[in-house]
């Protein structure tokens, strides 16, 4: 191979590889199955798939489940809560988890939350009308670097009525068709049951209570 030649390829795939980088990059943006590869700059934010998990986490997220639709009375007390969850590794210094809130009264035009680095938002209730909310996680080491995430939130919304609206209609869903061995300490044994009711806006407690299986 003659010097010129050499150059010539060596000067081609430092011309490829950035173009190479970019283009998966790209393709990972529009795909919602690895959303951790990626840094997205502004809500609304594409959200990350639900955290798996066998004997640790294998993949980091948003804990399920948390509200994505809430529909109050004007003031009316109540918290959104998310948590997130990172990979299981070994590490000496534990990284810092810091959450970002976003919100919105069209989910077009967002503006951040500056004064909440929490899971936890209390929402202002005082006035009707619609807002949605979207959260990001980050895990940063003590020297400030991301070890983990971003994770990104599914949108949530939350609507503020004058007046309660009750329930009409009621359907239970849940995460797993199947009854899990509760004594089986190695894999995960969580269901989630969720309650969707007609009509969306109905403001009336869902009350959950346990039931005995013999």
């Amino acid at each position: 191979m003659t010097t010129a030649l050499f150059k010539f390829l060596f000067f081609l795939t430092i011309i490829i590889t950035p173009i190479a980088y970019h283009s998966t990059v790209q393709s990972a943006s529009a795909d919602t199955t690895d959303l951790q590869t990626y840094g997205q700059n502004s809500p609304p934010f594409t959200p990350s798939p639900d955290p798996q998990s066998h004997i640790f986490y294998s993949r980091g997220g948003f804990k399920v489940p948390y509200p994505t639709s809430k529909s109050l009375t004007t003031n009316e007390d109540f918290t959104l809560s998310v948590q997130a969850v990172r990979p299981r590794v070994l590490s000496l210094f534990p990284p810092t988890l810091t959450y970002s809130w976003w919100t919105s009264d069209n989910q077009m035009n967002w503006r951040p939350i500056s004064n909440n680095k929490t899971g936890n938002l209390k929402v202002n209730t005082s006035r009707k009308g619609i807002k949605y909310y979207q959260v990001k996680a980050v895990y940063k080491n003590f020297v400030g670097f991301t070890t983990h995430g971003p994770y990104y939130s599914k949108i949530i919304k939350v609507t503020i009525n004058e007046k309660p609206i009750d329930t009409e209609d009621l359907s239970i869903e849940t995460s797993s068709p199947y009854l899990l061995n509760i004594g089986n300490s190695v894999l995960d044994n969580a269901i989630y049951a969720t309650g969707s009711r007609n009509p969306e806006e109905a403001t009336d407690p869902i009350i959950w209570s346990p039931v005995m299986i013999l």
